[in-house]
């Protein structure tokens, strides 16, 4: 199959996050990240769990806003854009069945772990689909290895002309890429985080720049045995104090952008953990909060500050379940019994 040159005016854009991409015409947004809670190998059990995150974290949002109609008429605009997102495989099928098959369909990622998680997810809805590859192309723009924003590399901070002259290089997704693709997202969505180990440890073209994003929510195990939070958790209770009230925006506003941990996961990743070690349930809570009545969002209406027990956090756990569960495709960290171990500047998922 011979790469012809695409405009953004002449395709079907499929779009992992909001970006400059916004205006083209025609296009299918896929905006669920599937990064942050549960997912499924099978599509209609992925579909009901990322339905019932939502629900989750909705119910949770809700009971710290206010009670007024601006309130009632976000819940009724979030609850809109999550029936009409694509969160399965068939959502996906549909929605293409609404255009021309005729239309070039160009798959938009980036060497961001976020962007190929989705690379990865679309590939498997496609060869479900049973989709015409001839139709199918993949831009991915880039930032040469000197740039100083590399580090921070997704779709939504390349400008329009940028997107452009990506999608004129846009190539076509082969059968090779498409299956790689596939199996990594099933290996991912998984209960078994070792098998994703495994496979990304083989020399591929759909793998990201790095995968180390995929380990930093995993409890650690050090060569002695003493278990750690994960680097996230550590990292993000280390933006909290004792004695200071802090509130989501203001760690995201102490975090450098590029920061190596929270910046695959930013803005909704931040007020989604808090929330989760809020939530957690014990005689000695870890992190105390309280309501900010003049607070206009998730990040805004609650402060959070360090309990005195959550110094010996940073000395090692006793037990996984010190920590609340976070979800990593398949698996549930610090309920299934997996941890990162370090050997010789390498990392493996070993199982406790």
């Amino acid at each position: 199959m011979d790469r012809l040159p695409l405009t953004i005016a002449e395709s079907l854009h499929l779009i992992p996050s909001v970006s400059a991409l916004d205006r083209a015409a025609p296009r299918i947004w896929c905006l669920d990240s599937v990064w942050i809670g549960p997912c499924s190998p099978d599509p209609v059990r992925h579909g009901a769990l990322r339905r019932e995150e939502f629900e989750r974290l909705e119910a949770a949002i809700a009971a710290d806003a206010p009670k007024d109609r601006r309130t009632s008429r976000l819940r009724r605009e979030g609850r809109k854009n999550l029936d009409q997102d694509v969160l399965t495989a068939d959502d996906l099928r549909q929605r293409l069945e609404a255009f021309s098959p005729l239309l070039p369909i160009v798959v938009w990622t980036t060497s961001a772990w976020t962007d190929r998680l989705f690379l990865w997810w679309v590939c498997d809805a496609l060869r479900r689909a049973e989709v015409d590859l001839d139709r199918v192309y993949v831009a991915e723009p880039s930032l040469s290895e000197d740039d100083p924003h590399r580090a921070s590399e997704c779709l939504g901070i390349f400008n329009e002309p940028e997107l452009a002259e990506a999608s004129a290089l846009a190539q076509p997704l082969t059968r090779e890429l498409r299956d790689a693709s596939a199996d990594l997202w099933l290996a991912f969505a998984g209960p078994d985080p070792t098998a994703f180990d495994r496979l990304r440890r083989l020399p591929s073209a759909a793998l990201p720049r790095s995968c180390e994003p995929f380990r930093y929510g995993f409890p650690r195990r050090d060569p002695d045995g003493t278990l750690r939070l994960s680097e996230l958790d550590q990292r993000l209770l280390g933006f909290l104090r004792e004695d200071e009230w802090r509130r989501p925006i203001d760690l995201l506003i102490a975090a450098s952008p590029d920061e190596p941990l929270l910046f695959p996961y930013r803005e909704r990743f931040v007020g989604y953990r808090l929330q989760r070690w809020r939530e957690r349930k014990s005689e000695e809570p870890y992190l105390i909060s309280e309501p900010r009545p003049d607070g206009v969002n998730s990040f805004t209406r609650v402060a959070y500050r360090l309990s005195e027990g959550a110094k010996a956090l940073a000395d090692g756990i006793d037990s996984l379940s010190q920590a609340p569960p976070m979800e990593i495709g398949g698996c549930v960290a610090y309920v299934d019994p997996y941890v990162v171990e370090e050997d010789d500047g390498d990392w493996r998922i070993a199982r406790l």
